[in-house]
């Protein structure tokens, strides 16, 4: 795999994640053989020291990088390594971070913690901020940028500074049982976190069922109203279809009406010509016999004339 292939999958939004957090820091006269795995178990421990009453001085500290709100480690540890250092001054401290090679440094174009600009010097970035602020929650930012392969990406992360283990000024009180307190405050706010994951899993599984419900129930509503409409289009139908036989077997009716009265209207005229027909026979018949008869009447008178 190419390089600027790797560089854009590590810093992925999906892998690079959004916490960073300081473990348990070292005085810097101390012995620097301590683990990177003793380093991550004391990663998300709060610090118990007031930030104020921190001796003057410079310390060694390991640190841990971490995905948001898990203890998983982040894909910016491959971007820094895994020490540090702060210099306490009154009331301003100091944070140093160390890219392991100018290549990787490169690729980080911004870094601010709760808004202050970290300045890069060679392989170092390094920022300035209240010493009091080191016992909060630190907001910070990161931008990257390849321009190789015109790949950005920008990030927000919480930085956790774990001051514990360095000296207190004389006469500053300490606490030996804030320790197991802050871890039961971290384990309590662990379960907290965990179960509002699993009020908003269990929230998204009800509105997921609610939303299939009512897919369901729109499904068959559809499927009915489609139903519906296809009776009443069957209906429709065979509503025309009467009606169209209703009409031809109305209309064939009134042909066979008009066709009866004709066979009617003619048979009575036949009868009516064949009896005139009659009638004037009869009155030929009638006359040509008063005719006959009348000329044989006349016949024998003619005859005894010419005897005579």
């Amino acid at each position: 795999m190419r390089l600027t292939d790797k560089v854009a999958l590590l810093f992925s939004s999906a892998v690079f994640g959004a916490t960073f957090a300081f473990a348990a820091p070292q005085v810097s006269q101390a012995d620097t053989a301590t683990s990177h795995a003793a380093t991550a178990t004391t990663t998300s421990v709060a610090t118990t020291t007031s930030a104020k009453a921190l001796e003057d001085g410079t310390y060694e500290i390991p640190i841990a990088f971490q995905k948001t709100g898990t203890k998983e480690e982040s894909t910016m540890a491959n971007f820094m390594d895994s020490k540090g250092s702060v210099i306490i001054k009154g009331d301003e401290a100091t944070l140093t971070f160390t890219s392991p090679t100018e290549q990787k440094a490169d690729m980080l174009t911004k870094f601010t913690i709760n808004n202050y600009v970290a300045t890069r010097d060679g392989l170092n970035w390094t920022v300035t901020l209240p010493t009091k602020d080191l016992s909060k929650l630190l907001k910070g930012y990161v931008e990257v940028s390849v321009p190789a392969i015109d790949f950005t990406e920008k990030q927000t992360v919480d930085i956790q500074p774990n001051i514990s283990a360095i000296p207190v000024k004389p006469g500053q009180p300490t606490d030996s049982s804030s320790s197991t307190t802050d871890n039961s405050a971290e384990a309590s706010k662990q379960k907290s976190i965990e179960e509002s994951k699993k009020a908003s899993e269990s929230k998204k599984a009800a509105e997921a069922s609610k939303q299939k419900a009512a897919s369901i129930s729109k499904q068959k509503a559809a499927s009915i109203s489609k139903q519906k409409a296809a009776e009443a289009s069957k209906k429709k139908a065979a509503s025309i279809s009467k009606q169209k036989a209703d009409a031809k077997k109305k209309a064939d009716a009134k042909k066979k009406a008009e066709a009866k009265k004709k066979a009617e209207a003619k048979k009575k005229a036949d009868a009516k010509k064949k009896a005139t027909a009659k009638k004037k026979a009869a009155a030929k018949k009638k006359a040509d016999a008063k005719k006959k008869a009348n000329a044989k009447h006349h016949a024998p008178k003619k005859t005894a004339a010419k005897k005579r």
